[in-house]
C-alpha cells in the first residue's frame, strides 16, 4: 500500500510540476533565508538564468544581483514572519539582462512543518499590459475630451433598454437638461422629442442595420424653444459591450436661412417673372414703333417723290413765267412805239 501511495505521489508530483510549468507567470519557492528551492521554466525563460545558477542560490544574489530590490526585501520581510500574503504589488525596475520592466508580484506564506517559512512568490511581467493600459488610458481621454468639447450633441444609449447613459455638454446645453434628469431614461421619456414615432422608427431601424439617419427632426428644449435637428446613430460593440451613439447636430439657424433663401428666391424669380412681362411689352412696343417707323419710312419716300414732282412743276412754271414775261416786255415795247408813231401821225 505504502509503494502503491508513493508511486501515485509521484504521479501527482509530475502532473503539479507539469502544470506549473506551462504557466506563463513566473514562480518561485525560496525558504526563509532566501534561497530559491524551486523554479518553473517561466522563470528561466524571461530572466535569462539558468537552473544551476538558480536554485540553491539567494535570490538577491541571482544574476549579478539583479533581484536585489530593496523594496521586494520589504515585503518578503513582512511576509515571512508573520505568514501574510500580498497581491499586486507593482514594482518598476530596470533590470541588467531585460530592461526596465514592470512586474506584478504575488506571495503567499506556506506552513510546511518540515520546513517553516517558505514563501510562494509569483513574479507576472506587466509591461506590455501596462502600456496597452496607458495608451488606452490615453485614448480615453483624448475621446473623452472630444466627447466634452464636441460642438455637435452626442448621447450614447443601452441598445437593449433603449435608456440614456450619458450625453455631453453641448447636448444638455441645447436641450436645458441636466445629465441626472435624462440619465436612465428613454429618447422620449424626456420631452425633449416631439416626434415620436419617428424616433421609434429610427431605434427599430438602427436595431436592424447598425445604422439609422434622420434629418430635420423637431425638438423642444425644457425652456420651450424648438430646435431642429439632424439625428444620426451609429450601433457599436465596445470591449463586447453593444453601443448605441447618437450625434445630434442642431441645423435651426440652417433651416432658417434655407427658409430665408427660398423666400429671397421666390421674390427673385416674381421679379423675374414681372421683368419678363416688361420686357414682352416692350418688345411688343418696338414692334409698334418699328411698324410705325416702316410707315414712317414709307411716307417719307412719298414725300420725296411729291417732292420731286413739286420741284418738276416749279421748274415748269418758271420757265412758263419767264416766257410770259418776255411776252409782257414785248407788248410793253410795242405798245411804246404806237405811241411815238401816234405821236409823230398827230405833228
Amino acid at each position: 500500500m505504502e509503494k502503491e501511495k508513493l508511486r501515485e505521489d509521484k504521479i501527482l508530483i509530475k502532473y503539479a510540476d507539469a502544470i506549473v510549468n506551462t504557466l506563463r507567470e513566473s514562480l518561485l519557492v525560496i525558504d526563509g533565508n532566501s534561497k530559491i528551492l524551486f523554479a518553473n521554466t517561466a522563470f528561466y525563460n524571461k530572466f535569462f538564468v539558468s537552473e544551476e545558477e538558480t536554485l540553491y542560490h539567494e535570490l538577491f544574489s541571482l544574476g549579478g544581483g539583479q533581484w536585489d530590490i530593496p523594496k521586494l526585501r520589504k515585503l518578503l520581510d513582512e511576509v515571512l514572519p508573520e505568514e501574510k500574503s500580498f497581491d499586486h504589488y507593482e514594482i518598476t525596475y530596470e533590470f541588467p539582462r531585460i530592461g526596465t520592466r514592470i512586474i506584478s508580484l504575488n506571495a503567499r506564506g506556506l506552513n510546511y512543518v518540515s520546513r517553516p517559512g517558505v514563501i510562494l512568490l509569483v513574479i507576472e511581467d506587466i509591461t506590455e499590459r501596462k502600456a496597452v493600459e496607458q495608451r488606452l488610458g490615453a485614448s480615453e481621454v483624448r475621446y473623452r475630451k472630444l466627447f466634452e468639447t464636441a460642438k455637435d450633441g452626442i448621447l450614447l444609449i443601452d441598445p437593449v433598454t433603449e435608456k440614456i447613459i450619458d450625453a455631453n455638454p453641448f447636448l444638455l446645453s441645447m436641450l436645458g437638461y441636466s445629465l441626472e434628469e435624462i440619465n436612465g431614461k428613454k429618447l422620449w421619456e424626456i420631452g425633449a422629442i416631439r416626434d415620436i414615432p419617428a424616433t421609434k422608427k429610427i431605434f427599430k431601424t438602427l436595431q436592424t442595420t447598425g445604422y439609422a439617419r434622420y434629418e430635420n427632426l423637431p425638438v423642444r428644449s425644457k425652456d420651450g424653444s424648438d430646435h431642429e435637428v439632424e439625428f444620426v446613430s451609429n450601433l457599436y460593440g465596445i470591449d463586447g459591450t453593444a453601443m448605441i451613439q447618437c450625434n445630434i447636430r442642431d441645423i435651426t439657424d440652417r433651416i432658417v436661412a434655407e427658409h430665408r433663401s427660398e423666400a429671397a428666391n421666390q421674390q427673385l424669380r416674381a421679379a423675374n417673372q414681372q421683368i419678363d412681362a416688361t420686357n414682352q411689352q416692350l418688345r411688343a412696343a418696338n414692334q409698334q414703333i418699328d411698324a410705325a417707323n416702316q410707315q414712317l419710312r414709307a411716307a417719307n419716300s412719298q414725300l420725296s417723290v411729291a417732292e420731286g414732282n413739286l420741284k418738276d412743276k416749279v421748274g415748269d412754271l418758271e420757265v412758263f413765267n419767264q416766257a410770259a414775261i418776255g411776252r409782257e416786255l414785248k407788248m410793253i415795247e410795242m405798245k411804246e412805239e404806237l405811241e411815238k408813231l401816234r405821236g409823230q401821225i398827230n405833228q
